[in-house]
């Protein structure tokens, strides 16, 4: 946050500096605590940082927080605060994102399957969240680096999929120059990640929820699943 805030100030770029400052930072506070964060070092360090970063902007909101926080100083004269590269960690960054952007296409699935005529009426019984296989991921970035399907289809690691691979690579044919990297995170720690964080997502949905690798899963949805996007399957009462 503080890394992206500076970056727009260092351009003028005081609304989207704002936007990122009060209003994200706030949100993530949300989720912090929805998620069952409890550490008051932490929540203190955050509220710190972004009452500095707000000074420029709300000055004199600033320095209330400032008083509240238990400071003696005036926020004004304080440094703005630099980002601790050490603390980073862009795998759970990109965890934290995977699970937002699971429950965002979660709703969007419960909105559209709710509208089928044999779901009218019905409750969720559950939403199983189903976790590609790696091997899915390593082709999947063999592909935007070779451009090749045949090419991939050699890989020795993918000698037990071939046919699966096969099928999963020609859905992207027809888009390998708009395709790029992604990160390679391994399945089991998804799926760790994603059962931490269950009660949080099953607030977020108001229903029970599941998470479960494509590899073992019954769901005859397992094979939709990407790299990227867990295949969500929602079964009704």
């Amino acid at each position: 946050k503080i890394k992206s805030a500076t970056a727009h100030m260092d351009k003028l770029e005081i609304k989207e500096a704002y936007t990122e400052i009060f209003y994200d930072s706030v949100n993530e506070l949300k989720e912090y605590f929805e998620k069952g964060g409890k550490n008051r070092i932490v929540v203190q360090d955050f509220m710190e940082s972004i009452t500095l970063m707000l000074s420029p902007i709300m000055p004199h909101v600033a320095e209330e927080f400032w008083h509240e926080l238990g400071k003696t100083t005036l926020v004004a004269k304080e440094k703005w605060p630099n980002a601790d590269e050490s603390m980073i960690n862009e795998s759970i960054e990109k965890l934290e994102e995977f699970i937002e952007d699971t429950i965002s296409d979660a709703r969007r699935a419960i909105e559209l399957t709710s509208k089928i005529d044999a779901n009218r009426d019905k409750q969720i019984d559950k939403i199983v969240i189903i976790i590609a296989d790696d091997w899915k991921t390593r082709a999947y970035n063999a592909l935007v680096d070779t451009k090749s399907i045949s090419k991939v289809l050699e890989m020795p690691e993918l000698s037990q999929q071939k046919e699966q691979a096969a099928k999963f690579l020609q859905g992207f044919a027809k888009n390998m120059n708009g395709m790029s990297r992604i990160p390679e995170l391994k399945s089991d720690d998804v799926v760790a990640a994603f059962i931490e964080a269950l009660p949080y997502i099953e607030s977020k949905l108001g229903c029970r929820a599941m998470v479960e690798k494509e590899s073992s899963t019954k769901s005859p949805r397992a094979q939709r699943g990407m790299p990227d996007k867990p295949s969500i399957d929602i079964i009704y009462k």
